[in-house]
């Protein structure tokens, strides 16, 4: 039942972490 949402929380984190330094790497 916590499976959803530690992919939820990943998925969060993982925008997070590449909206502040992934947008210069992906742009």
């Amino acid at each position: 039942m916590w499976l959803p949402t530690l992919l939820c929380a990943l998925i969060i984190a993982f925008c997070l972490s590449r909206s502040y330094s992934g947008s210069f790497i992906i742009v």
